[in-house]
């Protein structure tokens, strides 16, 4: 679900079929060239791709992946130019592409879970992310992603505990103590969401996300400094709009709350915009 553009929108996841990977015999001629080959195509995907034309990295991707159908990388970087493109089934097919090449990549577990997640699969996104933690437990993101897909479905107190295993390793994270707040909201703990997200926000590096998050958080409980925590960031006609958002939220059910706040846009850079709630692994 998206809201209209003056209020606050919504955010907090065959195998090859329809990728149009091509998967060929190497080409004649030794092993160097065409290591050389795939290089040279990487390297042109990843500049297309920091040009903003996923379309030519997708392309030299492909490419990438008829000359070395064996390795990982191309299957990745492809993964990531389709994410971008916002094809998130042929990424996921990617993903899995590559991870089937290199099972012990933790980075593509966590991709696939983004993934999932933005294809509104959080049970699959949970195994995904638990199978990163398994291999690195260690990883802030890895609980990031966990706790949101608890969060997509409803399992709250887990996601909660999820997201502070998370501030443990890594206490001056702002993305994770602000998806804490989220599900804080989403249990309707207001008063521990307004205190999560008052020190979130009071960050030098907070987003105006987070501070729409905060006032949401006062808006669901019906306090007015809903309003002035989101005065930096929108004007008065805006503000009054999310009011009525505000109290539409406050009347529905606890799971078509949670999914009008969370939508199904997970995966990272599907979250942009002022005024969204922005939950992110």
């Amino acid at each position: 679900m998206q809201s209209n553009p003056q209020r606050i929108r919504t955010n907090l996841a065959g195998f090859l079929a329809g990728i149009g990977l091509l998967v060929l015999a190497a080409c004649a001629g030794d092993k160097s060239s065409i290591d050389k080959s795939e290089a040279a195509l990487l390297k042109a995907g990843d500049m297309s791709l920091a040009q903003n034309d996923p379309g030519s990295a997708t392309e030299a991707y492909r490419r990438a992946a008829t000359v070395a159908p064996d390795d990982p990388a191309p299957y990745d970087h492809l993964g990531d130019a389709l994410v971008k493109s916002g094809m998130y089934s042929e990424a996921f097919q990617a993903y899995q592409a590559s991870l089937t090449r290199n099972p012990d990549n933790v980075e593509t577990d966590k991709k696939l879970g983004k993934v999932a997640l933005s294809l509104g699969n959080a049970q699959q996104a949970i195994g995904y992310f638990e199978a990163a933690k398994k291999k690195d437990a260690d990883d802030p993101s890895v609980w990031s992603g966990l706790g949101i897909a608890h969060d997509a479905l409803g399992n709250h107190l887990q996601a909660q505990k999820d997201y502070q295993a998370g501030i443990k390793l890594a206490p001056n994270n702002l993305t994770i103590r602000n998806n804490f707040g989220l599900s804080q909201i989403l249990a309707n703990d207001y008063i521990g969401a307004i205190a999560t997200l008052s020190a979130v926000v009071a960050d030098p590096r907070a987003t105006p996300q987070y501070r729409q998050n905060l006032a949401l958080a006062y808006g669901l409980a019906g306090n007015t400094q809903a309003s002035l925590a989101a005065s930096r960031d929108l004007s008065q006609e805006d503000r009054a709009s999310n009011q009525q958002y505000y109290a539409m939220l406050r009347g529905m059910g606890e799971r078509a709350r949670t999914q009008a706040i969370l939508g199904n846009q997970f995966g990272e850079g599907a979250n942009g915009g002022n005024g969204n709630p922005s939950p992110r692994p």
